[in-house]
């Protein structure tokens, strides 16, 4: 069995969350693949690999945050994550209006330098126009691995990608499980994509809590 971390978080900070150690290694049961920033970064023999295609971005990202903290727009904080930048607006006082602007500026910064945009939960994301995502580590997953079954836990707008491409993969003959995790924030197209929907991030954690100890009992489950 093949666990992947699929986060738009960075590498580093996955792999130390998961207690993989320095440099990560499996966990002991089966082979545990962490990919940070969408899938721009990777746990590759032992270390954090970053897709190098993305080098190329790093001063337009760069100029991209500066420019996105210039706007100096009310309620809206950039996350600068290196290879990407985060316009979140979950905490303004007026999140409507935070919300409009915050993505008005990222399309004006994505058109200017050439950048793309990719939105989230009360956020949208600068990233470089790579054709790198969630989606794409899923179909590179089940076509090179080639799995029997294949499922993905997702709560966020980023994770339809993925969702799109279980879809994908079942259609080619593999057996498939896109789960949803619901929240105040959850959207609505990926409940409507999930064949399952766990109540809270509470009831994924206690899903593979379970998955794991049923593992230890039979390991060819």
């Amino acid at each position: 069995m093949v666990v992947a971390v699929v986060s738009g978080r960075e590498a580093e900070w996955l792999v130390g969350q998961l207690d993989l150690g320095d440099p990560p290694a499996a966990d002991g049961r089966g082979l545990v693949r962490v990919y940070g920033l969408h899938g721009l970064q990777r746990t590759e023999g032992g270390t954090i690999e970053l897709e190098p295609a993305v080098l190329e971005w790093a001063d337009p990202l760069a100029e991209a945050a500066r420019l996105a903290r210039a706007e100096g727009l009310v309620g809206v904080e950039v996350e600068d994550k290196g290879f990407g930048v985060t316009l979140h607006w979950r905490n303004a006082p007026d999140v409507v209006a935070a919300e409009a602007q915050a993505v008005a500026c990222a399309e004006r910064i994505a058109s200017a330098l050439r950048l793309s945009s990719r939105p989230g939960r009360a956020s949208i994301e600068l990233v470089a126009p790579v054709g790198i995502d969630k989606g794409t580590i899923v179909r590179r997953f089940g076509d090179g691995d080639q799995p029997r079954r294949v499922a993905f836990i997702g709560d966020d707008v980023s994770d339809l990608l993925a969702f799109a491409a279980i879809d994908g993969l079942t259609a080619a003959g593999l057996e498939g499980l896109k789960i949803a995790v619901g929240s105040s924030e959850a959207p609505p197209s990926l409940l409507d994509s999930a064949d399952v929907i766990l109540a809270d991030p509470e009831a994924a954690v206690r899903l593979l809590t379970d998955l794991a100890d049923a593992l230890d009992e039979s390991p060819l489950a």
